[in-house]
């Protein structure tokens, strides 16, 4: 069995602060940078400070959690992309791309409704 360590995802990829869908916006290079060298401030600052919320749930089942929320979120981006066919006159190729992300965002949601399902119900406190 593989001990921990080889099974970490990169500090990329946990730093990852903002998502990509946010920030193919910024027309510059050098303000997509900075913003990524934010999102590792504040990553490292928390790690570095233990400065992480008590969660009522075990670690796993949260992250997972907020896994099925990321990927609804791009779900519902992907629905935006699918809605540009009939708002654009796009061309054949952005055309057929645009009709293909209807298809991935009820995929994406089918994956987001898997891991949810294995996941035990969320008690909020009022």
């Amino acid at each position: 069995m593989p001990d921990q360590g080889d099974c970490m995802p990169s500090p990329s990829a946990c730093s990852s602060t903002f998502r990509e869908t946010f920030l193919w916006r910024f027309g510059s290079l050098h303000h997509v940078e900075g913003l990524e060298a934010v999102g590792e401030i504040l990553w490292e600052y928390l790690n570095e400070l233990g400065l992480w919320g008590t969660i009522e749930e075990p670690v796993t089942v949260a992250e997972l959690r907020a896994v099925s929320r990321e990927l609804r979120a791009t779900a519902a981006y992907l629905v935006d992309v699918y809605a540009e066919r009939i708002a654009s006159s796009l061309p054949p190729e952005e055309l057929r791309l645009a009709t293909r992300a209807g298809r991935w965002s009820r995929q994406v949601l089918r994956l987001a409704a898997e891991i949810e399902a294995q996941l035990p119900a969320l008690h909020l406190e009022n």
